[in-house]
């Protein structure tokens, strides 16, 4: 069927849903209502669709103005629900900013605490080079070899001899 009447309704895909409805039941029962044919065209901009719209053709102009009317009403309720939505997400995070916010002026008056120290972890100790004592240089027993560095030998005994020296060197 042709009509001579006729107009177009832009809308994003987003909101053209509600004018489709389910299953295409709500566009179906406006071309009922309105006796009028409803096409859906797709952004073309050699034919002159820029964007999404609905393109709606009717006996009389009439019919196709109480169409888009229906149409449009129902673009305005989709747009408002998603209107409301925005501004809810909009106050929530409103609300989390001002609190971040308070959050931040209660620390810059606290007075700092003083940072923690963090205890140094010792390193494990080392292994030591376990070394070998070295022994001791021999003793010269034998009188006959010079001793480079002569010591002297402080001998005390108990004599029942008068004449001893008194002070018990040898020499």
């Amino acid at each position: 069927m042709s009509f001579n009447n006729f107009a177009t309704v832009p809308f994003t895909q987003k909101h053209g849903g509600i004018v489709i409805g389910k299953g295409g039941n709500t566009i179906t029962a406006i071309k009922k209502r309105f006796v009028c044919n409803i096409d859906i065209k797709t952004p073309d901009p050699s034919r002159g669709f820029e964007t999404h719209c609905f393109l709606i053709s009717g006996p009389t102009m009439d019919n196709v103005n109480r169409a888009t009317i229906e149409i449009y009403r129902l673009l305005n309720i989709s747009l408002m629900k998603s209107d409301a939505q925005l501004r809810k997400d909009l106050d929530e995070v409103s609300e989390q900013f001002n609190h971040l916010k308070l959050v931040m002026e209660e620390k810059s008056f606290e007075t700092p605490e003083p940072e923690e120290v963090t205890p140094k972890i010792p390193d494990p100790p080392k292994k030591r080079k376990l070394f070998k004592k070295k022994p001791p240089p021999p003793l010269n027993l034998d009188p006959d070899t010079p001793d480079s560095n002569p010591k002297k030998i402080m001998l005390s005994a108990a004599t029942d001899d008068e004449d001893s020296d008194s002070d018990g060197e040898v020499e």
